[in-house]
Parts: structure tokens; C-alpha cells; sequence
């Protein structure tokens, strides 16, 4: 694993996109955005956050949006897509006060910097909703990339936008909640 810091390259270039992922144990945001602002920066680095969850057949969309500046978005997302060494589930011991951890990475795209490292928590609730949708995941068959990316393409039929999405979320919390 890397060691990352605000103002360090990145490990490796990568395309603009945001990658959600749970792996190793952890829930991580990715965002690799080109052309950034200060005010995506800022919003990203101390903003308000919201985050939610919508679930369609294998595939799990992490919802999310910082303040007003980058808007509600989304990231598809499989266990199944995850290096089998850094794969685990979720712990199954929930108490009433568990709150996840989400470590949120702002990076350049052109220079490969980063920009934010953040840590927010998930609200008790959305904790208990996102392990148990990764939990369903790992319980279920996996039936390979093309029936996930097929799912992703029905899904963005169905929810052609991410506001859209939220009205259907399975869950919503507020960062830190």
C-alpha cells in the first residue's frame, strides 16, 4: 500500500473517473478530475457531503456530492471486481453506534497530484445499509463483466441521472453524521 499526501504525486496517472470502493476493509472515493477549481478543492476538502446507496440487480451505485460544486454523481460497484487479496467482507457485529469510515482522494488528472485526502464517517444507519448490500454481494453468484456492465447500462436507462438515482436510494446520509 502507498503512503498518500496532499501535494505528493499520486502512485500512478490515471483517467479522469471516480472510483468507489470497499477492499481491505475500508470504503474509499476516488476522484480523478481534470481541470479542478478551488472551489471543487474546497468543497472536496471541508465542504458539506452527502452520500447514498442504490442497488440495481449485482451492481451496487455509491451516490455522492460535495456542497454545491460537484454535484450529486455516482460510482458502480462490485466486490466481485476487487483483487481477490484485498477482498473482504464487511464485519458482521453491528452496535447501534457503528459508523464506517469513508477515506475521500481528490486527484489532478493532469498532474497526477493530490490535491484532498479526507475522512468522513457514514451516519449508523447508512453503515448498517452499505455492509449489508456488500454482504448480499458477496453472497451472490458473480456471472461476470459483461452481466455487471449490461446491469450499469439498464440502470443509467432506467436513472438517466443521478438526482434520479436519490430518489430511489435505498439510503441517504450526510458526511459525519
Amino acid at each position: 500500500m502507498h503512503r498518500l499526501e496532499v501535494g505528493q504525486p499520486y502512485p500512478v496517472h490515471l483517467p479522469e473517473s471516480v472510483q468507489y470502493n470497499y477492499r481491505g476493509g475500508q470504503h474509499e472515493l476516488l476522484m480523478v478530475m481534470g481541470r479542478l477549481t478551488e472551489e471543487e478543492v474546497a468543497a472536496v476538502r471541508s465542504g458539506p457531503c452527502d452520500f447514498g446507496l442504490l442497488v440495481s440487480g449485482p451492481v451496487i451505485f455509491f451516490l455522492y456530492r460535495f456542497g454545491d460544486e460537484i454535484p450529486w454523481s455516482d460510482a458502480p460497484y462490485s466486490l466481485w471486481l476487487v483483487p481477490a487479496s484485498e477482498r473482504v467482507e464487511p464485519p458482521t457485529e453491528w452496535r447501534p453506534d457503528t459508523r464506517a469510515l469513508l477515506t475521500v482522494i481528490l486527484v489532478e488528472q493532469e498532474s497526477a497530484i493530490v490535491r484532498v485526502l479526507r475522512a468522513v464517517t457514514f451516519s449508523p444507519e447508512f453503515t448498517m445499509a452499505i455492509h449489508g448490500q456488500i454482504w448480499a454481494q458477496a453472497t451472490m453468484r458473480w456471472r461476470g463483466r459483461e452481466r455487471y456492465d449490461r446491469t450499469i447500462s439498464e440502470a443509467y436507462g432506467k436513472w438517466p441521472h443521478t438526482s434520479d438515482m436519490i430518489r430511489d436510494a435505498q439510503a441517504i446520509t450526510k458526511g459525519g453524521e
